[in-house]
């Protein structure tokens, strides 16, 4: 059964080597935000050979590069996940443009 990688386009979580049929759908539901924007990623073919330890400078470069992609995903979703929310400061604009009679008018009445 083939293996796929997939990617949500909204917060970028990875997922790796999910092993369906070539007859399913593919995934379309992003398990970590739950957005409909799971997709499948383009990658290499099989491979036509089974080995226990990478032996050629080759097949450690591919090892490592797969290592190096599932833990810099990691990383960019904790990035994510750990920025403040920009606040609306659009009102202080706005406050700051009035004259003090509009001020008043807007602190005993609201906006």
């Amino acid at each position: 059964m083939p293996h796929y990688d997939y990617a949500c386009r909204h917060c970028g979580f990875h997922q790796l080597d999910v092993y369906q049929s070539i007859n399913d759908k593919p995934l379309v539901g992003c398990p970590k935000c739950k957005k409909r924007t799971f997709e499948r990623l383009i990658s290499g073919g099989l491979t036509a050979f089974v080995a226990q330890e990478p032996s050629t400078i080759g097949q450690l470069a591919d090892k490592n590069a797969k290592l190096n992609r599932s833990k810099l995903s990691e990383i960019a979703c904790q990035k994510k996940e750990n920025e403040p929310q920009k606040e609306d400061r659009s009102h202080i604009r706005k406050i700051n443009k009035m004259t003090p009679q509009q001020k008043h008018k807007w602190i005993m009445e609201g906006d």
